[in-house]
């Protein structure tokens, strides 16, 4: 009876973590989507997301990377956040390193170990897995949402599922913005 009851317990509170993190996922859903249907300007949504993506994901870098159509390279939003000094964040051309590709592509792309992938581009050489997502209007590719970790495996495909349904609200509003602007 002891082991039954202690089963029990165990299922108890597996169910209730699962129950917790389903909350925790919603809620970051909702208030990502609040950001994308409220932001004045793409700046102050790109900054908000930002925020409420690297706190869920205990990212050590990450953020948004715009693509610059003109000349071909994606650059880091102003709210990106990295370790390494913002004057080191150089633009990436389409289709170099991961990020690069999955602009190039629009297919995400999750890494558990950087150092066995050869497209990695090492501008912080301790990280040591990254999540890097398509920021898409339908086939349309306007940059990407990177984030990288120190740590190996540090992202789930739970982790690769949500951030791509946050960034499926993020670039509906800078579509929204993006249009907004062209017309004042």
């Amino acid at each position: 009876v002891g082991r039954d009851t202690g089963e029990a317990e165990s299922r108890a509170r597996r169910s209730e973590e699962g129950l917790q993190r389903s909350l925790e996922t919603q809620r970051l859903i909702a208030a990502v989507a609040e950001a994308a249907a409220s932001a004045p300007d793409e700046q102050t949504l790109l900054g908000a997301a930002t925020l409420l993506i690297r706190e869920a994901l205990a990212s050590d870098n990450c953020g948004f990377l715009l693509l610059d159509g003109a000349l071909g390279v994606l650059r880091h939003a102003r709210s990106f956040h990295s370790r390494r000094g913002e004057g080191e964040l150089q633009p990436i051309p389409v289709g170099r390193g991961i990020v690069g590709r999955v602009a190039r592509d629009g297919v995400a792309s999750r890494i558990d170990d950087t150092r066995l992938d050869p497209d990695y581009l090492a501008f912080d050489p301790l990280m040591r897995s990254e999540l890097c997502v398509p920021l898409k209007v339908g086939e349309r590719v306007l940059g990407v949402f990177d984030a990288e970790s120190a740590r190996p495996a540090a992202f789930s495909e739970a982790d690769l599922a949500l951030l791509s349904i946050l960034t499926s609200h993020v670039a509906g509003a800078v579509e929204r913005l993006r249009a907004t602007a062209a017309l004042r």
